[in-house]
């Protein structure tokens, strides 16, 4: 048997399938020996109040064994020699811009004008020297 349930628990109940298999044995009445898997389907983090609780979709299998993926694939089409579309910045909005350009079959040029990587690290360790001998 299949079922579904929505969660609203503490996140070290959510870290472990075992303790999670132990709340939904106290919360639902289902015998944890009975569940064969579990599957997350949706997670989010409700961090709004002093106690943080994570917010879980979940889809119990019992005495069953899943014939769904544990992952849900993802499978992004070939943008080889397709239209270019200039994304300026590579930053997270950038790079959401890029991925999503990809899903819609358009091949992404990301532009940044910053410093290449080894530049950046050579700044990044002279700034933490300065800022250790100047406190």
């Amino acid at each position: 048997m299949i079922q579904e349930y929505q969660l609203r628990i503490l996140p070290e109940i959510a870290a472990q399938e075992q303790t999670l298999k132990t709340y939904l044995g106290k919360e639902k009445g289902i015998d944890p020996k009975e569940i064969t898997a579990i599957r997350v389907l949706k997670r989010s983090i409700d961090a709004r109040q002093r106690i943080i609780y994570v917010n879980l979709k979940v889809r119990v299998y019992l005495n069953e064994t899943p014939t769904d993926d544990e992952y849900p694939q993802t499978v992004y089409p070939n943008v080889e020699g397709k239209p270019q579309v200039i994304v300026v910045g590579a930053g997270p909005g950038g790079l959401f811009a890029a991925l999503r350009l990809i899903e819609l079959g358009l091949r992404p040029v990301v532009v940044e004008r910053g410093k290449d990587v080894r530049e950046r690290k050579k700044d990044l360790a002279l700034i933490s020297r300065e800022h250790s001998v100047n406190p």
